[in-house]
């Protein structure tokens, strides 16, 4: 089941989002991608899961990084990625 808000979102976009709503100064560095047949955008079909589940997302990105963040600060949690 693919599980999301239905709207597409980058990974620049994501790094804006995570830096507005977080308030971190964030260097991004950007890198070449090492996946060779990577898929530059995508955006999954949700109506599986609404259909079979019934799930529909109720939170947004923001929302969700402002709840993810004091977790991951306080060490409760951790990401992919590294906040330097």
């Amino acid at each position: 089941f693919n599980v999301g808000t239905g709207v597409e979102t980058s990974f620049n976009q994501l790094a804006e989002r995570i830096v507005e709503v977080t308030g971190l100064d964030l260097k991004i560095e950007y890198m070449k991608n090492p996946i060779k047949n990577y898929v530059y955008r995508t955006k999954a079909s949700t109506v599986r899961a609404e259909r079979e589940l019934r799930f529909k997302a109720e939170v947004s990105l923001d929302k969700g990084i402002s709840r993810v963040f004091p977790a991951y600060k306080e060490g409760r949690l951790e990401l992919a990625f590294k906040v330097v």
